[in-house]
């Protein structure tokens, strides 16, 4: 498990980042607020 952990949340931030730079839903919030 120990393994996977980082290996997991390396690949949900790779997959994050572009999508927070098109169209992020918690940026969006904040931009809208």
């Amino acid at each position: 498990m120990n393994a996977l952990a980082p290996a997991q949340a390396h690949q949900q931030e790779r997959l994050l980042l572009p999508y927070d730079l098109t169209n992020n839903p918690w940026t969006r919030n904040e931009g809208e607020q």
